[in-house]
């Protein structure tokens, strides 16, 4: 029946009717991811500014010492909501909102049983908060969104994340809410919200498994609400009050199953993976793989440069001699090195053949996260993969070095107004320097340094191997000392945000224009395009930095290596 349909209106005719159904049908699947996306952007807006970082606090020295953690303000007279292996009750913390704003607060109530305590701001004043929802109300599969500052990071980064509720409760954790969101030290205390942007649920604890992230759920904080105002240290669990229900339980999205989008998250995936390939070469005496990205460098390179090639971008401390690509019936193609460029990490290789899909890198590229739009949907290309989804978590920053740093092993404090040495770890240039706990330092290589931020900031100039002169007064006695830095050591770190699949990357920082995301990559899928639903080339995945981050050096830093590349015509350095 259709073949004489089709004979009589013609194909072009039955085109003209049919394609624009399937259009339609596409746009429908993407117009509902971005919806998504919007709730999901709009409810981090929301609950952003309540976020609080928080750190022990001297009363002495006026400064904060010692623990850092995370919150969430839930009144605008500034009670802190965080979890209780974090806090004493009594003690004193340093509160410190995105916006910079600083204060300080007490701690009120904790009940070690449910791992729940309150923090009570000192300073009288007007703070941003967010609401309070109910665990009671929530759902498998439905969306959440965590906003914490995880100890990864030196400084006190705020970091965005999604991902969905596992279980409403789980007896793996004394019935916490089970969420994908992922966590890590540093985030304990910090908030788990919901569409609405309202507070579901504490980060409480995790195991080895990226899907199990564990929560307090936010009604237990209702129902021990004016136990928890007190000042008390509770070893049993104090009488509680009535939770009343939900009242905006109906309210919520049509949305609030993230199963319903698979499907079309697949098929955006499909047309994203074709410009990522694998790389393959002899690294270290292995043959090693990592990602690739394929771009084209119409409009950088000459006419004449770029003729009958391609060429792609990667990670270059994961690239050794001799690299290669494999086309499909097993057809190897040959990559000639271009450029390495071993502080960014980057490395720049040339095919001798055109391939479809390469992405053109001279174009302007919009849809960079910024501070207005965290929380948008983000895709890392995998070959012969589905690739993965994520969130970003930060605008665009500098990634200073530390792990790639020059490794000392001594540790600074602040005493009596002084910098002197806090800590030297056993076997450690420090320690074979014969530097000393006590010791005051004074300069680091000609620079004087007074503050434990001045001397990490020295510190991390340096490179294993460098020397490392530090003039130090020990007992009115000033000389020189020095040090020759050495390698960052791998400790053998038993807590699970150090034991999940896949790993850190080896090269994890000291990048300049990366942002964050939560894509659960390991080291050897880094190299590959990230892009936004709207297909938007933002960047390469550049490392996986911890249990929580993986980095995208953005399109700006990868097209002035590019463009370095081609003008110095050199291989920068060789491994």
């Amino acid at each position: 029946m259709y073949k004489n349909i089709l004979s009589k209106i013609g194909w072009k005719l039955f085109l003209f009717f049919l394609l624009p159904l399937f259009a339609t049908q596409a746009f429908a699947q993407q117009t509902a991811i971005g919806t998504l996306e919007n709730q999901v952007q709009k409810a981090v807006a929301r609950a952003m500014a309540s976020s609080v970082y928080l750190t022990d606090y001297d009363q002495v020295s006026k400064a904060p010492v010692g623990s850092r953690f995370s919150g969430v303000t839930v009144s605008a007279d500034g009670t802190i909501l965080t979890v209780g292996h974090t806090t004493v009750p009594g003690g004193s913390y340093m509160v410190t909102f995105p916006d910079g704003r600083e204060c300080t607060a007490t701690c009120l109530g904790r009940i070690s049983g449910i791992d729940a305590a309150m923090l009570k701001i000192n300073e009288q004043g007007v703070y941003p908060f967010a609401e309070m929802g109910w665990s009671s109300s929530l759902k498998e599969n439905e969306p959440c969104i965590g906003i914490s500052y995880p100890a990864s990071f030196e400084s006190n980064i705020m970091l965005v994340r999604f991902g969905y509720i596992a279980e409403r409760s789980t007896t793996q954790r004394a019935n916490r809410i089970r969420t994908t969101l992922l966590m890590e030290p540093g985030d304990s205390g910090g908030p788990a919200f919901d569409l609405l942007g309202r507070v579901i649920g504490m980060h409480s604890s995790i195991d080895s498994s990226l899907v199990n992230n564990f929560e307090v759920p936010i009604d237990l904080y209702r129902k021990y609400w004016y136990a928890l105002h007190q000042q008390v240290d509770y070893q049993t669990l104090p009488m509680g009050e009535v939770v009343s229900e939900d009242t905006l339980s109906t309210s919520k999205s049509k949305y609030n199953d993230l199963s319903l989008f698979e499907e079309s998250f697949s098929k955006i995936a499909t047309r994203l993976n074709l410009s990522v390939l694998k790389l393959s070469s002899m690294l270290h005496g292995k043959n090693e793989t990592v990602n690739a990205t394929l771009v084209s460098l119409k409009g950088i390179a000459s006419d004449k440069e770029s003729a009958g090639k391609s060429y792609l971008l990667s990670k270059n401390s994961m690239v050794g001699e001799h690299p290669f690509i494999n086309l499909s019936l097993g057809k190897q193609i040959n990559a000639r090195v271009v450029a390495r460029d071993e502080l960014r990490d980057l490395i720049l290789l040339e095919l001798p053949i055109i391939l479809k899909h390469a992405i053109a890198i001279n174009i302007p590229q919009s849809g960079v996260p910024t501070l207005k739009n965290l929380g948008k949907f983000l895709f890392s290309a995998q070959p012969l993969s589905k690739g993965v989804w994520s969130v970003a978590g930060t605008n665009v920053f500098d990634l200073p070095r530390r792990f790639r740093a020059g490794y000392a092993g001594a540790y600074p404090i602040m005493k009596d107004g002084k910098l002197v040495i806090g800590m030297v770890t056993e076997n450690s240039a420090a320690k074979i320097a014969k530097l000393h706990v006590g010791d005051q330092v004074m300069r680091i290589n000609g620079v004087s340094v007074d503050t434990q931020e001045a001397f990490m900031k020295e510190m991390k100039k340096t490179f294993p191997g460098d020397e490392v002169r530090i003039v130090r007064n020990v007992s009115g006695i000033i000389d020189t000392v020095k040090i020759k830095m050495l390698k960052y050591p791998v400790f053998a770190d038993l807590h699970p945000a150090e034991r999940f699949f896949g790993g850190k990357s080896v090269y994890r920082d000291g990048y300049d224009g990366i942002f964050v995301h939560d894509a659960k990559i390991i080291p050897a899928e880094c190299g590959g395009p990230v892009f936004d639903i709207q297909g938007n080339f933002l960047g390469m995945n550049i490392a996986r930095f911890s249990r929580t981050s993986s980095i995208t050096i953005s399109t700006t830093e990868l097209k002035s290596f590019i463009t370095r590349s081609l003008k110095d015509k050199t291989v920068l350095k060789s491994l």
